[in-house]
């Protein structure tokens, strides 16, 4: 029963979708049956079928949906007619967050296919893209606005090579599509290819940072489509600053809303954002009951563990706090967050990563991954900053030994490689998943949004927390997702109480809980944003002195 698709504003019952539901079909028995391990979700064909009826589509997908498989089955539905009407190689291109996860996670399901079997291909060079014949390209967001490698004086980027050759996408497809920020170059060398392309896909799991970003996205989707201006869809839906007064007549008070997903976003609008939205944006999540009726969730096991910091640390902290004293009134008083956040990096470094002392949160988290290992676990660190992942990564490798322990990181200026690369990152990942030696992975949460799939890891540390906290969400995803080893995925918060720590753990909780509403909102929830500030850390930072 197609009942998700009926109660969808994107499609109506169409001849197209049933012919397009009916040939999908067909190629989704034909992988089921080459791929007999592979589990059968009903919504995956449902939900391609939908999407290759409409010319142009956003989907915000829950991690775990299996939205490579869905536009796998997308393109084997279109490839052939795209063939007949343009021979050309790279007919359909992909951009992907990184080639890691274009290599680990594309690449393999894209070949599940008959179909696609011998038309996918990962370019990752200017050479490489003149030579191919695939008629299916997968590359990363930033590959279009590489220079090429010509010998010419001017050496074009890659987009002008793509359109010097006539090498036009038909459907062109972006995953995590919000990290294409509006003037950034990324967007600008996209837009050459979008302006030729006949079909776009957009996929995320989330969407947009704040109104613009999500009015850009929108255009760069259904360009003449969305015939709302940007400055008519601002004045439209976002907050007017009021004063106190009028506060009570039903307007809001701009600055007493909290950080939250759509900062712009008027509280008294959210309805009708929603109503809009749902036209133009398809949600679908695990907690959909045509989805969680078909698979396999693992339960997640949460739990805040609060680490009192010693009494040498602890007055260290205090210290620091004092020597700050006034700069934290001036900035709580001025509301001045620029130079709030000068003053609460020292602090969040002092907690997680001081120098020269292992803290008690550092000796705990040790603790943890090897009370996860005596029963079986295997486990993954997330770290926001350097620092504390190369002091997590170094005392897990003296307790476990060096082979026990992997690192996956961007950049470190004191770690060797200085950068790490995708091959040095995949042989990383590669390592930590496989490897029966491996008790422990030390991962970046920056990383989190490349979609890495983490289901050998059985539990989760989040040593301490991001500003983007958005990738909060995406590294849980990473292990609680269909096909876990384990029925259950146990995720630790470890705060340090009385600190900066605990302050920025209820920042991210209020956040997360925010951005879920708006993304799941019903009209029966109602929205309440609720009132905690990034410059609340420093109302909290006085109140514990």
């Amino acid at each position: 029963m197609l009942n998700y698709v009926e109660r969808s504003p994107l499609v109506t019952d169409t001849p197209l979708f049933h012919e397009n539901f009916k040939k999908i079909q067909e190629i989704y028995s034909d992988l089921l049956l080459d791929n007999p391990g592979l589990d059968q979700r009903p919504y995956q064909p449902q939900l391609a079928a939908m999407y290759a009826s409409r010319p142009n589509n956003i989907c915000v997908g829950g991690q775990g949906l299996g939205k490579t498989l869905i536009t796998g089955l997308i393109i084997s539905l279109l490839l052939s007619t795209f063939q007949k009407k343009s021979p050309n190689p790279g007919t359909v291109q992909i951009a992907v967050p990184s080639l890691l996860f274009g290599r680990s996670r594309w690449l393999p399901d894209l070949l599940l296919l008959r179909d696609l079997q011998d038309c996918v291909e990962v370019i990752n060079s200017d050479k490489q893209l003149l030579a191919s014949k695939k008629p299916c390209w997968v590359y990363t967001h930033d590959f279009l606005k590489r220079k090429t490698k010509q010998l010419s004086t001017a050496r074009p980027y890659v987009s002008r090579l793509i359109v010097k050759n006539k090498l036009f996408p038909k459907l062109l497809i972006v995953d995590e599509a919000h990290h294409l920020q509006a003037k950034s170059l990324r967007m600008q060398h996209m837009q050459i290819l979008r302006k030729r392309a006949e079909r776009v896909l957009l996929l995320s799991g989330t969407l947009a940072d704040d109104l613009e970003h999500l009015h850009c996205l929108l255009k760069f989707c259904y360009r003449r489509d969305w015939k709302t201006s940007r400055s008519a869809f601002l004045q439209e839906f976002q907050t007017i600053k009021q004063s106190k007064t009028n506060y009570l007549a039903g307007e809001e008070d701009l600055v007493d809303l909290p950080k939250r997903y759509l900062p712009q976003l008027s509280v008294f609008k959210v309805p009708d954002y929603y109503t809009q939205m749902k036209t133009k944006v398809h949600r679908v999540t695990l907690n959909d009951s045509f989805v969680r009726s078909v698979i396999k969730l693992p339960e997640p096991r949460k739990r805040v563990e609060l680490v009192e910091l010693d009494l040498v640390h602890n007055q260290d902290y205090k210290n620091l706090v004092h020597r700050h004293l006034n700069d934290i009134r001036s900035c709580r008083d001025y509301r001045a967050e620029a130079k709030a956040l000068q003053i609460i990096h020292p602090l969040i470094k002092c907690v997680n990563f001081p120098d020269g002392h292992v803290s008690t949160k550092i000796q705990r988290c040790v603790e943890l991954v090897g009370e996860f290992k005596a029963r079986g676990l295997k486990t993954v660190v997330f770290h926001n900053n350097v620092g504390s992942g190369r002091l997590v990564y170094s005392e897990l490798q003296k307790k476990f030994g060096e082979e026990s322990v992997v690192r996956l990181y961007a950049e470190d200026a004191e770690a060797t490689p200085k950068h790490m690369n995708t091959d040095k990152r995949e042989e990383a990942l590669t390592k930590f998943l496989f490897s029966e030696k491996v008790c422990a992975g030390v991962f970046s949460i920056r990383l989190a949004g490349e979609s890495l799939d983490l289901l050998q890891a059985s539990a989760i540390i989040f040593y301490d927390v991001p500003w983007e906290i958005i990738k909060v969400a995406q590294a849980t995803s990473r292990c609680v997702r269909p096909g876990a080893v384990n029925d259950f995925v146990e995720i630790v918060h470890l705060v340090a109480p009385k600190t900066i720590d605990e302050h920025m753990h209820e920042l991210a909780a209020e956040k997360l809980k925010h951005m879920q509403l708006l993304l799941d909102y019903s009209p029966d929830q109602g929205y309440d944003p609720g009132r905690i500030k990034a410059l609340d850390i420093l109302d909290k930072i006085l109140e514990a002195i």
